[in-house]
């Protein structure tokens, strides 16, 4: 396979990945990821998670910088690094990133952008990232009066900045181990990221309670600058380990209950081939989840039973405006007049007099809240009305499109039941369509994709069609069931983030998403599983028939040993084995062997496995 294929099996379009260059001051490494700086650690432990300088667009869309000359000195252990470019907007903004690190652990970054002419702007400036697992770490933050707040980083989401006119942040990394920073050339704002399922803690300049979008004036520089320190440890830091290539799995850590899972489909779909609806069979869904944007919006709602039936299947209805107690009743009556009791019902907004009408529309059905949206707008609710239960959207890609950010965000979804549930005790919780493009925005016009590339907020990305957005499936349906939710919606049938596409001569491409989809719908009933490294690999279990069944997910780009006992057999669906089967070569995408007696499978990018111990 030539270099551009793979990139296509893994990752849905042959798009370049960013240059990597590792960086290091002292006992701070880094690495310089495309224009952004990813990874701060000191002996292994994550200080930072990243540096970036970023603009926002009215509409909250985030272009990502191109550097034209890049500058790279070493100093003994320390570096200079020097980024020129522009961020590509209309009119473009040219950029110049400066950065030196230094032995003693300390890197400045000083930015200066400077527009080509008037455009509007949310915001632009620095923006550092905490890691999310600092949850409960101490810090001290320094405001620009002068203040000291003296806390500790959330556990439950704050809806809301709990940090406003940031000068400085100081923070314990590690016990006895601290480092710091402080901003120049605007005052701050700190958020938790995990809102918008993104792995971290931001702190951004420009506040959220200041008009937008506002004008940057043609030739009127924008200067900011940052320095990061670590301090003097208190008490000797200990080198974490370095994490084994081997990851273990150990089985039935405990029973979960498997979520009911979803399919999103669309008002098209009622017009769908016997192909589609014979192949939709295949998956077995437990719930088709259609998304109306009115409830008088047209639906052939006899083409949309016929897909219930075939799949074994039950309807989540969504309706996200326009909703009164007269459109409910007439839709009420459409529906039982073409013999379908929806098993859910969900309004957007969930206030508690459309519930209220809800309710009384479909006697029969689950009734939801909450929004259409991200946990960010959910969380942010002030009433979500006496609803049964209550939903969410996930998009990993809100802030960024880069490959590691969806993966990460899938440490964020315990946080966020979590916090759902301490503000509505008792109530069901779902998630969910969701992709790993974003089906719609709350923030304004999304960014135009043709589906070739990563953008952030794009409806469509490219690597919904590769093994990693299988591998992401899975870790999302995993994580959604080890945090309670009731039920996660996933994908759709066809379209932006279909697990199916029909080509132009009547020809049907499944991809991997549709064949994960299929082997989860057989996981009953469900156990956890341990693993070793959770970062690096996902794990579901099902017992029937006192045989156990493995469904295994590769989170990285990096090949990773599975111990997972001798003579064990196994299928795996990884790049050599797409290959195989996309050019008609094999007739399945798995590929069937016994893992030797050694115990170990090993798995590549973004590679799942079926295993039978």
């Amino acid at each position: 396979m030539t270099d551009a294929s793979v990139l296509a099996y893994l990752y849905g379009t042959d798009e370049a990945l960013p240059l990597e260059v590792a960086l290091r001051a002292g006992p701070l490494s880094m690495t310089l990821r495309g224009g952004h700086i990813v990874d701060l650690k000191v002996a292994g432990y994550e200080v930072w998670h990243g540096v970036t300088f970023l603009y926002r667009d009215p509409d909250w869309g985030t272009p990502e910088p191109v550097f034209q000359r890049i500058v790279h000195e070493v100093d003994g252990e320390g570096f200079s690094l020097q980024l020129e470019g522009y961020i590509p907007t209309q009119p473009a903004i040219d950029l110049l990133l400066t950065l030196h690190g230094d032995l003693q652990g300390t890197v400045k970054l000083q930015a200066r952008a400077v527009p080509r002419g008037d455009l509007l702007a949310n915001r632009v400036g620095l923006c550092l990232l905490h890691p999310m697992h600092a949850m409960g770490q101490a810090l001290e933050v320094e405001h620009a009066d002068g203040r000291i707040s003296r806390s500790t980083f959330p556990k439950q989401v704050p809806p809301w900045p709990p940090f406003t006119g940031v000068r400085g942040i100081r923070h314990e990394f590690a016990p006895g181990n601290w480092a710091q920073v402080r901003f120049q050339g605007d005052d701050f704002e700190f958020e938790d990221q995990r809102n918008n399922a993104d792995a971290s803690f931001k702190t951004y300049s420009r506040s959220n309670n200041m008009p937008r979008p506002y004008v940057l004036r043609s030739g009127a520089a924008i200067e900011q600058s940052l320095t990061l320190r670590i301090e003097p440890a208190v008490v000797p830091l200990d080198p974490v380990p370095a994490q084994a290539r081997a990851v273990d799995l150990h089985e039935y850590a405990e029973v979960v209950r498997m979520p009911q899972l979803g399919l999103a489909i669309a008002p098209a779909d009622a017009q769908a081939s016997p192909l589609v609806q014979a192949t939709l069979a295949d998956i077995s869904p437990s719930l088709l989840h259609l998304t109306l944007a009115l409830p008088e919006q047209p639906v052939r709602w006899a083409g949309i039973a016929q897909l219930l039936s075939v799949a074994g299947a039950r309807l989540r209805l969504d309706i996200t405006a326009g909703v009164t107690a007269a459109s409910l009743a007439r839709l009420a009556m459409v529906l039982r007049d073409t013999g379908i009791t929806p098993e859910s019902v969900a309004v957007f907004p969930g206030t508690p007099s459309l519930v209220t009408a809800t309710r009384e529309a479909f006697p029969g059905s689950a009734i939801g809240g909450g929004t259409s949206h991200f946990f960010a707008q959910f969380n942010r609710m002030d009433d979500v009305g006496p609803a049964d239960f209550l939903g969410f959207t996930v998009c990993p890609i809100v802030h960024s499109a880069d490959d590691t950010a969806p993966m990460a965000g899938l440490q964020t979804l315990p946080s966020l039941l979590a916090t759902a549930r301490a503000r509505y005790p008792g109530r069901a919780l779902r998630i969910g369509p969701s992709s790993l493009g974003a089906r719609s925005s709350p923030l304004g016009n999304q960014p135009a994709s043709d589906g070739t590339r990563r953008i952030a907020l794009a409806k469509r990305d490219p690597r919904t069609r590769g093994l990693f957005g299988a591998a992401w499936l899975l870790g999302h349906v995993a994580e959604a069931a080890r945090a309670g939710a009731e039920a996660v919606s996933v994908m759709s049938l066809r379209g932006d983030a279909g697990v199916l596409d029909e080509t132009v001569d009547g020809l049907l491409l499944r991809h991997p998403t549709f064949f994960v989809l299929a082997q989860l719908a057989r996981l009953k009933p469900l156990q956890s599983v341990t693993v070793s490294n959770a970062t690096h690999v996902v794990a579901l279990a099902s017992a029937c028939d006192d045989q156990a069944h493995w469904l295994i997910a590769n989170l990285t780009a990096r090949v990773v040993d599975l111990t997972v006992g001798g003579g064990v057999p196994a299928r795996v669906m990884d790049a050599a084995a797409w290959q195989a089967y996309a050019s008609g070569r094999a007739a399945s995408p798995w590929q069937e062997f016994r893992v030797g007696q050694a115990g170990v499978l090993q798995l590549d990018a973004f590679a799942i496995a079926i295993t039978s111990p």
